[in-house]
């Protein structure tokens, strides 16, 4: 996928390995994410009878709720560069996968210990409409010129004033009354807000946002643990629901100060981690699609039956999963490459040919 360049890496023709390390623990925390409703049900009884297990499930979910707001961030920050074939490659992308899951999901069905498949909604509806966030993201590629442009206009205050009445807005709309426009962080209007603050972070020279990386760090396991605390409380004090969500004020803050500290990072160009992070989106499309999830869920309920250290376990099969994607994409990329090559190719000479006979 391409980006725009910020103005102190124009003249580097491979991007520093900082942030793309950041895209691929980001990914990782997506998975994490949808394994640990798997592992323990919260509630104001688990927390009164079992406190320590309670506090430790929620402290996982402090450093895993970040996870879909920093891979917005490195989107916003380095900015989308519209081009049709980055675009055409990431429709191809998605439609890939869906295939893939699609015999995948048919081939595991085969198993009668294994559960069945989920009711077929059409492969359209399957690729594009069930998973918020691919619809989300076309939304916020196709719109992005319109962004880079708003944000060019803007100075760095002009551009923080914006998002502090975008967030005070969504934290009032989204978070508290739960607007269906923001559907709880999981919407165009929500990415929209991160993209922006990810081009604010590339422009601001606040105080807060320049300490050192270690800082940033210690940023983000504070309001980690902030969240776990209040959390509990809200627990003892006999209420159900959760604080945790992508809109929450303080998980934003999180993203903010972890997107901070790899940023900061000094790790140069590392090819194996370029190379890793370029499949980490694939890495999402095959195991969040709708034929293949229930059986990560099984094999995530299995794992907490029979491993002693499930979250371990749970390293591998993501470790699993990014082998799985590069493999997959170390054939299906160059073979795309070759025939969007081959068509633009075909494109140009029939529109030279038409200017000719006119």
């Amino acid at each position: 996928m391409q980006y725009i360049t910020p103005p102190e890496n124009r003249n580097r023709t491979v991007r520093d390995s900082n942030l793309e390390l950041l895209r691929i623990a980001s990914m990782m925390l997506v998975v994490l994410v949808h394994y640990i409703p798997t592992r323990y049900s919260l509630s104001p009884e688990s927390v009164r009878t079992d406190l320590w297990t309670s506090i430790c499930e929620m402290e996982l979910k402090s450093l895993c709720y970040v996870c879909v707001n920093c891979f917005v961030l490195i989107s916003g920050y380095f900015g989308i560069k519209w081009r049709s074939k980055s675009f055409s490659k990431l429709i191809y992308t998605i439609i890939l996968y869906s295939v893939i899951a699609l015999f995948l999901g048919k081939w595991l069905s085969g198993y009668d210990d294994l559960p069945s498949l989920p009711a077929n909604m059409g492969f359209a509806a399957e690729t594009f409409t069930t998973r918020w966030f691919i619809g989300a993201y076309l939304c916020l590629y196709i719109i992005a010129p319109v962004l880079n442009a708003f944000i060019e206009k803007l100075s760095q205050k002009e551009l923080g004033r914006f998002l502090l009445c975008f967030y005070a807005f969504s934290t009032v709309f989204g978070w508290f009354l739960k607007s269906n426009n923001f559907n709880e962080g999981m919407s165009e209007l929500s990415l929209l807000g991160l993209y922006l603050t990810g081009a604010y972070l590339r422009k601001t020279d606040l105080k807060c946002f320049n300490m050192s990386g270690l800082s940033d760090l210690a940023v983000y396991f504070i309001l980690g643990f902030l969240l776990v605390a209040v959390n509990t409380a809200t627990y003892l004090a006999g209420i159900e629901k959760s604080i945790y969500g992508y809109l929450n004020p303080v998980v934003i803050l999180q993203s903010i100060y972890l997107f901070l500290f790899f940023k900061k990072l000094k790790v140069g160009k590392i090819g194996w981690i370029n190379l890793v992070a370029a499949s980490a989106f694939s890495v999402y499309l095959l195991h969040h699609h709708n034929m293949v999830f229930p059986y990560y869920i099984w094999l995530c309920n299995w794992m907490n039956v029979n491993s002693p250290a499930s979250l371990l376990s749970m390293v591998l099969v993501i470790a699993g999963l990014f082998v799985v994607c590069m493999a997959i994409d170390a054939v299906a990329m160059p073979l795309f490459n070759r025939v969007y090559g081959r068509l633009s190719h075909l494109v140009d000479k029939r529109t030279e040919l038409y200017r000719q006979k006119n």
